[in-house]
């Protein structure tokens, strides 16, 4: 049985069925459809040139259509690392990887920023809820932890005087006072 070659139809559905399942930004699709491209390389696929006009096509497409909305993607992805407790240097690098990049990821950081006195102080108490470091330590014997949980800090990529405060605080009330939250 000969395999099906790759066809304009063919590379839409599937674009749309990838659409149907996550959120995607322009770069994630294009990324998508080239991977399809590359697994299906028949002998009476067309040229490169004419898959790659395709790709374009199909995303102008979907981005005419709103299916595509780098701008909407990146805000949201933004938002919900932030509220995992990313870092805006931490953000700023998952996003440039899904390929929002320039002003769309300069805008969306902003928003970030504006919207919060202190957001990387913001990000990290979250970050310490959630790995239950420093004031929300379960155990009592914080002191023996100080190392690991700046270190820990430092990977999620908050600088070294906000993993300080956060493992020094005495408790999270008095976090939450110097964010002015």
């Amino acid at each position: 049985m000969k395999p099906k070659s790759i066809t304009h139809q063919a590379l839409r559905n599937a674009g749309l069925r990838y659409l149907e399942r996550y959120a995607a930004s322009t770069q994630s699709l294009r990324d998508v459809l080239t991977r399809r491209i590359s697994k299906a390389q028949y002998s009476d696929s067309p040229d490169p040139c004419t898959l790659k006009r395709w790709i374009d096509d199909i995303i102008e497409q979907f981005t005419n259509a709103g299916l595509l909305n780098d701008r909407l993607f990146a805000q949201a992805r933004a938002e919900a690392l932030f509220n995992k407790g990313s870092s805006i240097k931490m953000i700023r690098s998952k996003l440039t990887k899904k390929g929002i990049v320039g002003v769309v990821l300069d805008e969306v950081v902003s928003d970030l920023v504006d919207e919060w006195k202190n957001p990387d102080l913001r990000a990290a108490i979250r970050f310490s809820q959630r790995k239950k470091i420093g004031p929300f330590r379960v155990r009592g014997d914080r002191d023996v932890f100080i190392r690991r949980d700046l270190a820990s800090l430092g990977r999620a990529g908050f600088s070294f005087a906000i993993a300080k405060k956060i493992v020094h605080a005495f408790d999270s009330e008095c976090l939450n006072e110097d964010d002015g939250c």
